[in-house]
């Protein structure tokens, strides 16, 4: 295994550990970040489980539901869905779980509206016309 310390496995998620441990090496993990990445997998994996859920039943509002209890139950470290999103993809590449869904036309429209057409940061980004107008202003 890449990570140094053996990390406790049970759950549903138990049969992809030796994957996990080599998909996070192939990102480019050091074995201290891999090991952090497996702890709260394997965290998920017992949550899974103690809800009698299985593999089939992960998706993006699973992560995100287990990613709030960490939070809930303080936590330090893997917090967000994002940070569970390489195992995700992972297990999608595998076909163990179910592809994405596309967002919505709601998803969309919000997305124009906040001007994330490439810009990222959800921040609405100024019409070309009025940064003329601004410069015009500004001209003695």
């Amino acid at each position: 295994m890449h990570s140094k310390s053996q990390v406790k496995w049970s759950g549903p998620l138990e049969p992809f550990a030796a994957g996990f441990d080599a998909e996070l090496a192939r990102l480019g993990y050091t074995p201290a970040g891999t090991r952090r990445k497996l702890e709260a997998a394997a965290h998920l994996s017992q949550w899974l489980a103690g809800r009698g859920m299985t593999v089939d039943d992960i998706g993006d509002e699973t992560i995100g539901e287990f990613a709030a209890a960490r939070r809930a139950a303080g936590y330090s470290s893997q917090l967000t869905g994002q940070s569970l999103a390489w195992m995700l993809g992972y297990l999608r590449a595998l076909g163990a779980v179910r592809p994405a869904t596309a967002p919505g036309p709601a998803a969309d429209a919000r997305h124009r509206r906040l001007g994330q057409s490439g810009h990222g940061q959800g921040i609405p980004q100024p019409a070309p016309w009025s940064l003329a107008l601004d410069s015009a202003a500004h001209r003695p």
